[in-house]
């Protein structure tokens, strides 16, 4: 039997490619618009006195303390001070004024880039909590780098290579494919009166569930989960430490700004302030900020699988810092810090001890925040926050990536792979993808040959196909373990088509049967369809089965010179 494949063609108005090239464009330029909206409200913001609101361009001077606002000349900043700013610079009730960080709605908007559901200090040095996770909203993810544009591409070598410390090995003992890091966006920033810089530790902050959902948080962890357990009033709680990467074993942690500056990732230019970048250890002097982005491991991947889902669990946020004289290795200040499960560190004598800020998760805001992704879908979210475009722009991608995924099953079945993607992906720990991928009835058809006028009698041969089968009592091949494999029947003298059992996987909990229906002439295949369904003990249902596809098959039009995936 031979069969040849059509080349491939250029797409054409109104196609998918097409589609999806049209909406990522105007994606994009959504993007780029509201980003560069941010940084020229910013500006404005800038150059208008807090006090009188009178714009003032570059006369304006800051709060040295807070950064969050300025004013025309000392009787605005006097004013202000008495008014109102004394209370809510002391209480760090606003952050400093950065693009980086827009915890207020650009104008159009109704919601920020930036939404702030965490906030606290601890004598002179606070912070503020957002998210950084996905637009989907999805938990991230160990086997994904901190940084895709960076590590990409070593991870992929990470996870390629089979050797201890590398493959499918890791993945499955430290869990690294189910989503289920919560990725949190900190900006922190020191306002002390006194002079003198704090030392803040990224790797050494932590997340503390509730009571009652420190068995939730449990649930997720694996081999090398940064996690503790402690007691407070006789309720057990967890906490959770930054992430460890199970591959490069360095706290999943990114330094993304210091005082608005965005920080690159190559340590030759790495600003003074960043003490140590793995490690998360940077400087702050009075009026300094930085933001960093913190994962922390609080989902499963299942039950857990999104950002408020992830967020719901945590009670509060701790952020360990310590005064430093400028002098003394950072390391050296590490076991003096306060952690949730012994908030009073041993000391050396005459070492001082180091201070954690504490912020609350607000519940109310994660859940207002949300509600339209809760209750009416992920579409209803992206549009409410995002606009129009963005929602059409992940409408149209998730289209071309499920149809990518169609096609590559296609491939995998055909080859007769099923069975050992599924085995494969079970090993990795994803057993929910493996149990969907194996008990899914799929469909993929493919017209090999050159002329068009074959559609049409690939569309007849398999309504024929289907008559005849329905009418068969013979039903060897549709048993699970049948010895004959194979069922043909002529079809207008100068064609066959074939029923043939190509594959059979028998693993739990879904054995699954493979059919490939092929339509040929004069042994060329003129057209040919992959057939998954899940297999049971009956060869009448499984019967059942395979009419089902044939008859979603056939309500569908074949299209000519196209690759055409359906699912039944």
């Amino acid at each position: 039997m031979t069969s040849k494949r059509r080349s491939g063609r250029s797409f054409h108005p109104g196609s998918p490619m097409d589609t999806f090239l049209a909406s990522s464009e105007a994606g994009f330029e959504s993007i780029e618009a509201r980003i560069n909206q941010g940084k020229e409200e910013e500006r404005r913001r800038q150059e208008k006195c807090t006090y009188c609101q009178n714009e003032s361009g570059d006369a304006l001077k800051n709060c040295s303390r807070c950064k969050a606002s300025r004013y025309c000349d000392e009787a605005c900043q006097l004013a202000d001070f008495k008014a109102r700013h004394k209370r809510e610079c002391a209480n760090f009730v606003n952050p400093p004024t950065t693009s980086s960080f827009l915890t207020t709605p650009v104008a159009g908007a109704r919601y920020p880039q930036h939404p702030v559901f965490a906030q606290g200090h601890e004598d002179g040095v606070g912070c503020w909590v957002s998210v950084a996770g996905r637009i989907d909203c999805d938990l991230g993810a160990l086997s994904e780098p901190v940084d895709p544009a960076a590590d990409i591409e070593k991870r992929q070598i990470q996870m390629a290579t089979s050797s201890p410390n590398n493959g499918i090995d890791v993945i499955r003992d430290y869990k690294a494919a189910p989503h289920s890091l919560l990725n949190l966006s900190v900006l922190v920033q020191n306002r002390r009166k006194e002079k003198g810089a704090v030392l803040v530790f990224g790797s050494r902050a932590q997340a503390v569930s509730y009571g009652s959902t420190a068995d939730v948080v449990l649930r997720g962890t694996a081999k090398g989960d940064n996690i503790a357990k402690f007691t407070r009033d006789r309720v057990g709680y967890v906490v959770a430490g930054v992430a460890i990467d199970p591959w490069d074993k360095v706290p999943r942690l990114q330094i993304t700004h210091i005082n608005g500056q965005e920080v690159s990732g190559k340590k030759s230019s790495l600003p003074p302030a960043i003490k140590d970048a793995k490690e998360g250890i940077i400087a702050l002097d009075p009026g300094e900020y930085a933001i960093l982005h913190l994962q922390f491991r609080v989902g499963d991947g299942h039950r857990i699988a999104k950002d408020w889902e992830a967020m719901a669990c945590i009670e509060s946020l701790r952020l360990p810092y310590a005064l430093w004289d400028g002098a003394s290795p950072p390391s050296s200040l590490v076991p003096s810090l306060p952690l949730a499960q012994a908030p009073i560190p041993a000391l050396a004598e005459g070492q001082q001890r180091g201070r954690a800020i504490t912020a609350p998760l607000d519940q109310r805001a994660v859940r207002a925040h949300y509600a339209d992704f809760i209750e009416h879908g992920e579409e209803a979210y992206l549009r409410s926050h995002f606009g129009d475009a963005r929602a059409d722009m992940a409408r149209t991608m998730e289209g071309m990536m499920t149809m990518m995924g169609e096609l590559f099953l296609g491939q995998v079945a055909e080859a007769g792979g099923t069975d050992v993607l599924v085995q494969r992906l079970r090993e990795m720990g994803m057993g929910e993808m493996a149990d969907k991928i194996g008990a899914r009835g799929r469909i993929m058809a493919y017209n090999y040959d050159q002329n068009d006028d074959d559609m049409p009698t690939a569309y007849s041969g398999v309504k024929f196909l289907r008559e005849e089968l329905e009418k068969s009592t013979d039903m060897a091949v549709f048993s699970a373990s049948n010895s004959e494999d194979q069922l043909s029947v002529l079809f207008k003298d100068k064609y066959e088509i074939i029923l043939e059992r190509t594959g059979y996987t028998a693993y739990e909990p879904v054995p699954t049967i493979q059919w490939t229906v092929t339509l040929e002439s004069i042994a060329t295949t003129v057209w040919r369809a992959f057939i998954e369904k899940p297999s049971t003990s009956d060869p009448a249902v499984n019967k059942s089965a395979v009419l089902a596809c044939l008859d979603y098959l056939l309500a569908h039009p074949f299209e000519s010179r196209t690759t055409k995936a359906a699912q039944a």
